[in-house]
């Protein structure tokens, strides 16, 4: 590796030149037999279910479809709302019984209630009866569950396209957390679609630009489509072993398309460079193999590192985003020194076509600008170091408001099914409907919970929910009529197999199969934001104390959010250090040095800092929301997006960091000399990590574009980060310090050549 040159990419880069036809051939299969692969990702992840290690919320899922019968657990519910009719009118009545006829005749259905049943529960219709909803319950597989929510849409879409015919106000939504799920599922793969093509013509006009060569454009665009398609087959063969989220495909699409653009970039840019410089065709595929190939292995195992430290984390979307960017990372430094130097062996002599016009616009992009621009930060190099400190520290600052919080209504494109759905449920005030407390009381010692001890519990408990404001309504088996008292429930169960024969639902719904748990469902207040719902089932948790007989577990969304905020929390600080210690190892490695990895580190953790803080200042306060497509401030953001972020940016940001220095170390071998290394190296990288770090910012930007408010949130930070990156730290800050500590930067240096 002495000097930046690693004779194995080289030798690498000769084969490839010899067996052209060899690697083309093996990588075309393998993308042919790709694509079908990658096209059943979205269908697998449908199966896939939410894993948070140690997370009370699951394990009372888990116990809930396990021991009970009742299939309006999370229910899904048929929204129905009109300003000309109501519940009683024909036209909305006909449209709520057709629905409920028709949506019990679907397999896997289990019970439906409506408003047209004989001695219908009075809270299925509004107090004004223009907003009704059917209850849809059923219990199913991961996976079953979507293709009944789809079966149940399908069966509701013409019964309401008939009685718009007489009534044109009338609106039919099914929302529901299964209807949340899918339909974020689905947009967020409709979104990624829309984002890959609004990026690849921007992309390619960008590096027509820069290339001046049709060809040479191509491609890293190529490279980059073909890194994507490979980690998305891949993700589809992981996920038959392991839970992923749909996160997955976002995340290998981001990375695949900016990773592989860029990688694909920098050999392209030093073989043209070698050619430029006299070598023939072979010999400056060697190089740029030997020299940029190595830059890429060494950045790409960074970005590896930082996405690794997201598998561990517990949380299905940290551990499907490391998992699939990790994947993508992987094929698209394969496809950079496999296949890039076999195509350039082939498309050598037509690279620069037309050369006519290639040549000259090449000879005007002469590195003179870069050029002085390295010589001014070198000779200013502490106040120009101190006015991008300044900047990146200003914006950086806040963080310090930064707010944890989780999806509201208005998190969502109001065109989302489910979203809709909400709403109308909202026009009866019972939101919470949409995302219930899932309560279960469980004696310790497996006893009966229908004894007199345990019913005493299961009412102590009953009577808390309802002095909470924050609880709209409690269903429960102490809560089965109005007005019913504790000596009436004691009273009740007294005999608990009478009672529970007289009432053979009761049972069903809220007594587990062996008797030993109770359910108790809870719907939070229309007014109870989402932070709020989370506070209540942490207070919650602590009702039963560790010497009680019954001990109480909370599951459904609000509790899984609590659960996945605690684990991040003790989680973060190690994958950061991990992050921190692994990087500085790789480039201590790289680069035989001490200070590099420490600046490295720093200057990163500036860039993450700055996005985070431009997040807070657009997303989370709404100062220039309209800019990136929001209608206002989303008030908060979710503690993952930190985690994401820095784990992100952190591996990104390191492609500019090695390649930027790996040059400069290759000049101060040759010369000798410190600041003419530090101008010469930025003059040569400046413009290539300028257009790296554009395509990174088209690719992320155009995420900005979609509807999915946690993802555009992504997109924009990252964006942010690396345009920063790739401005004031890669352009004033980094060789600024470089300038500061001269020699020191490359101590204790190559005591040893390594292989």
């Amino acid at each position: 590796m002495a000097h930046g040159y690693n004779p194995f990419l080289a030798r690498l880069g000769k084969l490839a030149t010899r067996r052209p036809w060899l690697m083309i051939v093996g990588w075309i299969a393998l993308l042919v037999a790709a694509v079908p692969t990658a096209g059943r990702l979205p269908a697998i992840l449908e199966k896939g279910t939410d894993v948070i290690s140690g997370s009370q919320a699951i394990a009372a899922r888990k116990l809930l479809d396990r021991e009970f019968d009742n299939p309006f657990v999370e229910p899904t519910l048929v929204c129905l709302t009109s300003t000309g009719t109501t519940a009683v009118d024909p036209p909305m009545r006909q449209a709520i019984s057709a629905i409920a006829r028709d949506v019990r005749l679907i397999p896997g259905v289990s019970r439906v209630a409506a408003s047209t049943d004989a001695g219908a529960d009075p809270r299925l219709t509004s107090a004004d009866g223009h907003t009704a909803f059917v209850l849809v319950g059923f219990k199913a597989q991961p996976g079953d569950d979507s293709r009944i929510l789809r079966d149940i849409r399908k069966t509701v879409a013409p019964i309401v396209r008939q009685q718009q015919t007489l009534d044109p106000t009338l609106q039919v939504a099914t929302t529901g957390a299964t209807a949340f799920r899918d339909d974020i599922i689905g947009r967020n793969s409709t979104d990624t679609a829309k984002a890959e093509q609004l990026v690849l013509i921007p992309v390619l006009v960008l590096l027509l630009f820069m290339f001046a060569s049709l060809l040479a454009a191509l491609l890293p665009v190529l490279l980059g489509v073909a890194a994507a398609l490979t980690a998305m087959a891949g993700a589809t063969l992981l996920a038959s072993v392991v839970t992923l989220n749909t996160y997955v495909q976002t995340s290998v699409t981001m990375l695949g398309l900016a990773l592989g653009i860029d990688y694909a970039l920098f050999i392209v840019s030093r073989y043209r460079q070698e050619l430029q410089s006299g070598e023939d065709p072979d010999t400056a595929i060697a190089t740029a193999m030997g020299t940029a190939g190595w830059t890429v292995i060494c950045s790409g195992l960074v970005v590896m590192v930082a996405l690794g430290a997201l598998i561990p984390s517990g949380v299905t979307e940290l551990a499907s985003v490391g998992m699939g960017g990790a994947l993508v990372v992987g094929a698209s430094i394969a496809l950079s020194t496999t296949l890039l130097p076999a195509l350039l062996h082939l498309l050598g002599p037509w690279l620069d076509w037309p050369k006519g016009l290639t040549s000259r616009i090449l000879r005007r992009r002469q590195p003179t600008r870069w050029k002085a621009w390295g010589t001014w930060i070198t000779r200013w190099r502490w106040p120009a170091a101190a006015v991008a400190l300044g900047i990146l520290l200003l914006m950086g600052s806040q963080t310090s408001r930064f707010k944890v919080g989780y999806p509201s209504g208005h998190w969502f494109p109001a065109d989302l099914e489910a979203a809709r759905g909400a709403g109308i449920l909202l026009n009866m005030h019972r939101t919470g409907l949409t995302f219930p407390l899932l309560i279960v009381v469980k004696s310790r010692d497996g006893s009966q919970i229908l004894s007199p001890d345990g019913v005493s519990a299961l009412i102590q408990l009953s009577q808390r929910l309802h002095g909470d404001r924050r609880v709209s309504e409690v269903l429960s088996p102490v809560d089965i009529k109005p007005g019913l008292s504790a000596t009436d429930y004691l009273n009740l169960y007294a005999w608990p197999d009478s009672a529970l024969a007289m009432n053979p639902m009761l049972g069903d719904m809220f007594i587990s199969r062996d008797r030993s748990a109770a359910f108790m469902q809870t719907i939070m207040a229309d007014e109870v934001p989402f932070a709020g719902a989370m506070a209540f089932v942490g207070e919650l948790r602590h009702h039963f104390g560790p010497d009680n007989p019954y001990e109480i577990l909370i599951g459904g969304t609000p509790a899984i959010n609590l659960d996945m905020n605690e684990l991040q929390q003790a989680y973060a600080p190690w994958a950061i250090g991990f992050v921190f210690a692994a990087t500085a190892v790789v480039l201590f490695v790289a680069f035989r040095s001490i200070l590099i990895p420490l600046k490295a580190i720093v200057l990163n953790l500036l860039a993450v800092t700055a996005a985070t803080g431009m997040i807070v200042v657009v997303f989370q306060e709404g100062y220039g929301a309209q800019w990136v497509g929001l209608h206002g401030a989303l008030g908060s953001q979710p503690i993952l997006m930190p985690t994401l972020l820095f784990c992100l940016t952190f591996g990104l940001s390191m492609d500019y960091e090695i390649f930027m220095l790996s040059r400069i170390r290759e000049e101060r071998a040759i010369t000798g000399d410190e600041e003419g290394a530090i101008v010469s190296g930025l003059a040569s990288t400046g413009g290539l990590i300028t257009a790296a770090a554009a395509v990174m910012v088209l690719v992320f930007g155009a995420f900005v574009a979609v509807e999915m408010a946690l993802v555009k949130m992504l997109g924009f930070g990252l964006a942010v980060a690396i345009a920063l990156d790739a401005t004031l730290i890669r352009g004033v800050l980094a060789p600024a310090a470089l300038a500061i500590a001269g020699k020191w930067n490359w101590w204790p240096g190559d005591r040893k050549s390594l292989p």
